[in-house]
């Protein structure tokens, strides 16, 4: 049981990381594409 939640938080953390790194590269591009 142990095993199977520590995987299961793990898959967690991996997909909120990647939803965090797909934010902030769609935060980059709309910067890139408006001049400040």
């Amino acid at each position: 049981m142990p095993g199977l939640l520590s995987g299961y938080t793990a898959a967690g953390v991996t997909h909120i990381l990647l939803s965090l790194a797909l934010v902030v590269v769609l935060f980059r591009i709309m910067q890139g594409r408006r001049p400040a």
